[in-house]
């Protein structure tokens, strides 16, 4: 007897939500729009039939109850009689009796082709779990591909952009933003391959309702969707509750929302170890990237990240700037000190620039690209000062812009006085300050290295630079 579970291939014990779920999915399925036909109107007059009772409680209780009784029947009469022949069964289930051997065999194809699609009907947790593995792992390498892609030359020809992207919560807007465009990357891989890398080592293919292959546009539809409704457009516990939603819907063998919308399904084949492991291996790897990534300003040969404002804004507010000629350059170059003549090679990762202060001659400023690491070297003459009175002077000049803990002597070594001294800027305490003064001949030569806390005071960028800095000075 073909009953109306028969016809919506689940079982008797079948819940609800399944029930409703394979009916959506044979009615898209075969639909007359799809398969124009008499059977296919047949078909999808049984489906309706047997929807009809099963999708309705009360009506599902008493056809069971039907169902049971006619069992009872038939066993009683093949007791009383091996010979005789049961009735045919009446009632609700004549319609589904009587369909007819086309419709069998119609059933017998749609069921065969849903066993090679590996679609499945009933509960789907483990296609679930790899649908949102393979989601997760493709949006995550496409998304940060995306974002050093679009990082690299924002970081070089717009300083501004480097410093906006370390400011706290604006990194995972950035991502957020990337997400979209890794959509876009996403449909042009399928478009190319058919598949993306994810979904293809989990055993996964995203197909048309018969199985046929989507075109770019209706494959960027569905990312789109699944982005708006899977991925809660990348806000923050927003994209929990749809990712929620989805996996709940795709677990119980429901089309997922933006499937049910866009008219696709994702079909599963069986994958063996060795692709499981090489899933697991770069899922891995993309987690240990992540975690692991050099900041932008690493990646984008920017140097060290500090929090510190602009040296010619630090001058400026004591209100001693006159000039801030500026020069760039993504590659080391030499830089000559103007008042010895030697000459130094500076690494790209420093804008190299001048700055006139009145009454203390000119300022040479190295800043890091996004603006934050500066090493300020200088030269003032003062033939009648002792380095302790300097040292002074130094002191009283500069205690409204920093507060400084010196040391209580000076350093003599090598016929060379040296005097240092760590603190921090008055209105930034977090940024850190290390002066250090040379008296050669009737010159005072000092650098000084701004920093925030962050970056670790024997960093090796700032140590090279000023290595070389001091090396263009005589010793005598």
């Amino acid at each position: 007897m073909h009953t109306h579970y028969d016809n919506l291939k689940v079982i008797p014990s079948a819940p609800p939500e399944v029930i409703k779920a394979a009916y959506r999915a044979l009615s898209q399925r075969y639909h007359p729009d799809r398969h124009p036909g008499p059977e296919a109107e047949r078909v999808m007059r049984l489906l309706n039939e047997a929807y009809a009772v099963l999708g309705d409680p009360q009506r599902r209780a008493v056809y069971d109850r039907e169902l049971a009784a006619a069992g009872r029947e038939r066993a009683d009469r093949c007791d009383a009689s091996a010979e005789a022949r049961p009735a045919a069964p009446a009632g609700p289930r004549g319609a589904s009796g009587n369909a007819g051997s086309a419709a069998g065999r119609f059933f017998a194809a749609a069921a065969a082709s849903a066993h090679s699609l590996r679609t499945p009907v009933g509960p789907a947790l483990g296609i679930c779990v790899s649908r949102c593995f393979a989601r997760l792992f493709d949006v995550g390498w496409e998304a940060g591909a995306i974002g050093v892609a679009a990082a690299l030359p924002l970081c070089r020809h717009w300083p501004g952009f480097a410093a906006w992207i370390d400011e706290p919560g604006n990194p995972l807007l950035f991502a957020m933003l990337c997400v979209p465009a890794a959509m876009l990357l996403d449909a042009s891989l399928y478009g190319l391959a058919g598949n993306t890398p994810g979904k293809a080592l989990l055993g996964l293919r995203v197909t048309t309702l018969d199985g046929g292959r989507l075109s770019w546009r209706a494959y960027l539809r569905r990312d789109l969707a699944v982005w708006a409704r899977g991925l809660g457009c990348g806000i923050p516990f927003v994209n929990l509750v749809t990712m929620w939603r989805r996996g709940r819907e795709a677990s119980i063998g429901a089309d997922v929302a933006y499937d049910m919308k866009t008219g696709h399904q994702v079909s599963a084949a069986h994958i063996g170890v060795v692709r499981k492991l090489a899933f697991g291996l770069l899922s891995l790897g993309l987690v240990a990237g992540v975690v692991g990534a050099p900041a932008i300003d690493t990646l984008t040969d920017r140097g060290p990240s500090v929090e510190q404002p602009r040296p010619s804004v630090a001058v400026a507010a004591r209100g001693r700037t006159v000039t801030n000629v500026s020069v760039r350059s993504s590659r080391a170059s030499p830089w000559t000190n103007p008042l010895t003549g030697n000459s130094a090679m500076v690494d790209g990762i420093w804008h190299m620039s001048s700055i006139g202060v009145a009454g203390r001659g000119t300022v040479y400023s190295f800043t890091a690209r996004d603006g934050r690491t500066t090493v300020l070297f200088a030269a003032q003459d003062a033939p009648r000062l002792s380095m302790g009175e300097y040292v002074l002077a130094y002191l009283r000049g500069t205690a409204s812009a920093m507060n400084l803990s010196p040391p209580d002597s000076v350093d003599h070594d090598d016929g060379v006085d040296r005097w240092s001294a760590d603190g921090h800027l008055n209105a930034k305490p977090a940024v850190a300050i290390h002066v250090e003064l040379r008296h050669l001949g009737e010159s005072f030569w000092r650098v000084v290295v701004m920093r925030s806390a962050r970056v670790r005071p024997g960093d090796a960028a700032i140590g090279r630079l000023v290595r070389r800095l001091w090396a263009t000075v005589p010793d005598v």
